[in-house]
C-alpha cells in the first residue's frame, strides 16, 4: 500500500506484525510444559495488530482489512501449535478491549476530544491544571503527574477504596494491620488511622463487602479472614497453602475468589514456580463485594 517500513516501530503499524506475535506464542507453546498435569494451564495473549493499525489508519481502512486477514492466518498457526501439544482439549476465548468510530479525525492519527483533559482538570485540578501532563491521542492514553501522598508504610500491599470513594484502606503486611485514609477531592490523603489491628494476621490482598467488612488474604497463616473495623474477626477460612489475593465476584458478587500457592520463602520462589502449586479457589461469601477494585 505504499507505506514505508523502515523501523521496528513501523512494523507494528502493518500486517507484518502478527507474524512476530505468532512466532513468540508458538515458541512458548512448544517450550512450556502445557498439559502435563491435571491443573489447567492459562495462556494469555494480547494480540495487538488490529489495535495498532486501527488507531493509525481506522477500522474501515484497507490496511485494517489486510491486517485482519493476516491475523486470522496466524491464529490458525498458533492453534495448530497448541493442538500439536495438547490435542483438542482446550477452551479458546477471544475478546476485544474497545471499538472506535469509522472516520479518523486527522489524516494521520485518530484523536479523542481534548475536552476529556479539560473535564478532568475542571473537576480535580481547576486552578493549577497540572493533573494531566501529557496525552497520547492515537490510543487515548492520559498521563498525569505523580506525587507521594503517604509515607512510613510497613510493606504496603493490597489496597481497596470504599464504594463512596471516600476512604482508602491499605494492608500493611509487616505491621499486621489495615490502615485507612480519607481521600480528598484532589486525591490527597488525610486522617491516617488504624482501621483494624490484625494480631498475628499478615494481610496481603484485600477486598471490601457490602457489610463494610474487609477480607484479607494471609500467606504465612494460609487463610483468608473477614474482619470489621477495629479488628473483630467475623470469619476465617483455612487453606493448605498460602493465600496471596482475594476478590469478591461471580453471581451477585457473592463468591470469594482466592489466589493461593505453596510458600517456601523468597529464596525458593523459582522452586515453587516449577512445582506449579498455584490455584484459584472459590467460596460462597456472606455479603456482596463493593468498592474498588
Amino acid at each position: 500500500m505504499g507505506h514505508k517500513i523502515d523501523s521496528t516501530q513501523a512494523v507494528r503499524y502493518s500486517a507484518l506484525f502478527p507474524a512476530f506475535e505468532a512466532d513468540a506464542m508458538a515458541a512458548m507453546i512448544e517450550r512450556e510444559p502445557l498439559g502435563e498435569d491435571n491443573v489447567p494451564d492459562l495462556i494469555l495473549m494480547n494480540y495487538k495488530g488490529a489495535d495498532f493499525v486501527g488507531h493509525k489508519y481506522g477500522p474501515d481502512s484497507d490496511e485494517m482489512r489486510v491486517t485482519l486477514r493476516e491475523m486470522d492466518r496466524q491464529v490458525k498457526r498458533m492453534l495448530s501449535a497448541l493442538e500439536a501439544k495438547v490435542g483438542n482439549d482446550y477452551l479458546l476465548a477471544v475478546t476485544a478491549d474497545h471499538g472506535m468510530p469509522p472516520e479518523p479525525s486527522s489524516p494521520d492519527r485518530r484523536h479523542l476530544a481534548p475536552s476529556i483533559v479539560d473535564l478532568l482538570h475542571e473537576k480535580f485540578d481547576p486552578e493549577a491544571k497540572q493533573l494531566i501532563t501529557s496525552f497520547e491521542p492515537e490510543n487515548g492514553q492520559i498521563f498525569g503527574s505523580v506525587r507521594q501522598v503517604a509515607d512510613s508504610m510497613a510493606f504496603p500491599n493490597g489496597m481497596a477504596v470504599t464504594p463512596d470513594n471516600s476512604t482508602l484502606i491499605i494492608a500493611e503486611s509487616q505491621s499486621k494491620r489495615l490502615t485507612a485514609f480519607d481521600i480528598g477531592v484532589d486525591g490527597n490523603l488525610s486522617n491516617r488511622r488504624v482501621w483494624a489491628d490484625l494480631g498475628d494476621g499478615v494481610p496481603d490482598g484485600i477486598c471490601i463487602d457490602a457489610d463494610n467488612a474487609v477480607w484479607y488474604a494471609d500467606v504465612p497463616n494460609k487463610r483468608c479472614v473477614r474482619v470489621r473495623e477495629e479488628g473483630d474477626v467475623l470469619q476465617t477460612i483455612n487453606f493448605d497453602r498460602g493465600c496471596f489475593a482475594c476478590m469478591l465476584g461471580g453471581v451477585n458478587d457473592r463468591t470469594l475468589f482466592v489466589v493461593a500457592t505453596e510458600w517456601r520463602g523468597m529464596e525458593n520462589v523459582a522452586e515453587v514456580a516449577r512445582t506449579r502449586t498455584g490455584q484459584v479457589l472459590t467460596i460462597e461469601a456472606p455479603a456482596s463485594g463493593v468498592g474498588w477494585p
